[in-house]
């Protein structure tokens, strides 16, 4: 559980420092649901028992896990090394594979 721990904290600060994740992650889908909600505000769908910011969220969360994935991810690593920091790509590395191979408490 330790481990665990360290790896959420060293994660957590590595996305604090490279804000394009939580700015695409997070930031971006809010405010596409916000807008859309001034937008539409309860329209229902023709013939149908839901709202357009409910046929919407699906892909609007979809956004975001993509944008989180395909461009944060990129962007952070292409940041360590214009910094010239692979001691922190190796250093992550090395945690998580001792989370991965270390035999589980009983």
């Amino acid at each position: 559980m330790k481990t665990i721990k360290v790896l959420f904290k060293t994660e957590w600060i590595l996305a604090i420092r490279e804000f394009s994740g939580v700015l695409f992650g997070v930031l971006l889908p809010a405010g596409l649901i916000l807008l859309l909600g001034v937008i539409y505000q309860g329209e229902m769908v023709e013939q149908e028992t839901y709202s357009r910011i409910q046929q919407a969220f699906g892909a609007v969360i979809t956004i975001g896990i993509c944008a989180t994935g395909l461009m944060g991810i990129p962007l952070t690593i292409t940041s360590y090394r214009e910094k010239k920091s692979p001691q922190t790509l190796s250093s992550n590395t090395n945690l998580s594979h001792d989370l991965i191979a270390s035999p589980s408490p009983e």
